[in-house]
């Protein structure tokens, strides 16, 4: 399979023959447009993440003492567990 050669400015400078079973074979669509779409979902940057408790603001304070409240045990009002922690 003959095709032509170019130089960097763009004049041609002459042939060169290329390899049939590398060259000579026709586009597959479908896997250019998988790879396409790998390349894409690879170079973009995930931004959605679960603020950790340092990354909150409020105060640390427990809501109310550990025992004798007749309640379940709670933490800190930023708590990730709670809403709007």
């Amino acid at each position: 399979m003959k095709t032509k050669l170019f130089d960097q400015k763009g004049s041609e400078v002459g042939d060169i023959e290329l390899n049939k079973d590398i060259f000579g074979i026709e586009m597959n669509e479908g896997l250019v447009h998988r790879a396409l779409i790998y390349q894409l979902a690879n170079n973009r940057i995930n931004v959605a993440h679960t603020k950790t408790r340092g990354e909150r603001r409020g105060s640390t304070r427990k809501i109310y003492r550990q025992k004798g409240t007749g309640r379940a045990r709670m933490g800190g009002v930023r708590n990730p567990i709670r809403r709007g922690g």
